[in-house]
């Protein structure tokens, strides 16, 4: 339509008698500008998509425009893409990524940090629990020793964030005297250790699910996040053709000796009792021993970890009966938590420690099977950030 500009008003006349009712809506012009700030700064894109599906009547097409105010109001954290030319690992402990997640409670151990480390060559992981972040330099020493040095490998370099834990004259003084360096990434940007935090949020879920399903109070989560780095590393995934556990050892994992987390177990009491009293003991199964062929068992009586191979396992169902045979374990002997089912005889109020002594993820699952000679019972203090399972009288079998 051709229109006639008004030389004193400077308006351009449109002719009425060729308008139409659509016409008039859009005489009037719109800036681009103008249609975001209208659509409460609505982004340019969906504007365009807006105008070419017709979602609305009387809008124009739209030309992107900056917008100051949305710079400094909408301003978000970029995404990282996937690092392609990032070069992965060819020696086992060529690279190992390295992080720290907090829990909301402690853990029996009064542990509320878990450290979590990732070979990137093999994906192998490994877990050390912590209750303080200042533990973590004698953390990585203890690491450095339990599993390079006493599987003849090389730490070459950790990738970590900028936390302090790892941003200090120890670890810097101790990581110069091995001859390992440091990666870090920019601040404030947990996803340049994507590795390490993608595992981190596997073992969490993990850990909450066996948890629930094991109707378990959450001061048990250091077991549990303990046994599911154990199942990640013997457990396959869809990019690589043998599990993390074969890749670092060059051994099959063996899975016979798996159980259901958290289930009852008829455990039996050595030294030998006398004729007429109980041979076995109702305790929970809690995880797997790093240096034997052994069973961990949580005796909420005593209040600590035992060890054994004689073992009779209830698996099916999982909860576990309201009183439990054995004399000890009744529920005179130990506070009951009310309410709940499954664990109420089992499950004492409190923090209690399990002897002072720190949990972490066995280094090497034992390779003998259960029952075989290596393995027994035994009452003694458990320490599983001792990770001595890789020595040379190791069998066949994960």
């Amino acid at each position: 339509i051709p229109l006639t500009a008004c030389p004193l008003t400077r308006y351009y006349l449109l002719p009425l008698s060729t308008a139409s009712s659509s016409t008039l809506g859009t005489a009037y012009l719109v800036s681009s500008a103008m249609q975001h700030v209208r659509f409460g700064h609505l982004n340019f894109a969906q504007l365009k998509r807006m105008h070419r599906l017709g979602l609305v009547k009387g809008m124009v097409d739209v030309t992107p425009t900056g917008c100051a105010t949305c710079g400094v109001c909408k301003s978000r954290r970029s995404s990282f893409k996937k690092q392609t030319d990032r070069k992965i690992a060819t020696t086992r402990l060529g690279r190992v990524h390295i992080d720290l997640v907090r829990f909301e409670a402690k853990a029996f151990g009064g542990f509320r940090y878990a450290m979590v480390l990732v070979d990137d060559m093999t994906r192998m992981c490994f877990v050390r629990l912590l209750r303080e972040k200042s533990d973590a330099p004698e953390a990585l020493a203890d690491f450095k020793t339990d599993v390079a040095d006493v599987n003849g490998m090389t730490i070459g370099c950790f990738r970590a964030d900028n936390g302090s834990e790892w941003r200090n004259d120890t670890v810097r003084r101790w990581a110069a005297k091995h001859h390992i360096r440091f990666e870090w990434t920019a601040p404030y940007s947990p996803a340049l250790n994507g590795v390490c935090e993608r595992f981190i949020g596997t073992l969490t879920a993990t850990t909450r699910t066996l948890l629930r399903f094991g109707g378990m109070p959450v001061q048990y989560w250091g077991f549990a996040f303990r046994a599911a780095c154990f199942l990640k590393n013997i457990s396959g995934t869809d990019t690589r053709p043998k599990t993390p556990f074969e890749l670092f050892y060059n051994i099959k994992p063996d899975c016979t000796r798996l159980r259901a987390l958290f289930c009852n177990a008829d455990v039996h009491i050595t030294p030998s009792t006398p004729k007429l009293s109980d041979k076995a003991r109702r305790l929970v199964f809690v995880g797997y021993d790093e240096t034997s062929p052994a069973w961990l068992f949580w005796d909420p009586v005593a209040r600590k970890v035992r060890r054994s191979v004689h073992a009779v396992f209830h698996e099916l169902p999982v909860s576990r009966p309201r009183h439990p045979a054995s004399d000890d374990l009744s529920v005179e002997n130990a506070p009951v938590r009310k309410g709940r089912s499954g664990l109420d005889a089992l499950v004492s109020d409190g923090l209690p420690s399990v002897d002072g002594r720190a949990f972490s993820v066995p280094a090497r699952p034992p390779v003998a099977a259960p029952g075989s000679d290596r393995g027994g019972d035994s009452d003694e203090d458990y320490d599983p950030n001792l990770d001595t399972s890789n020595n040379s009288d190791s069998g066949d079998s994960g």
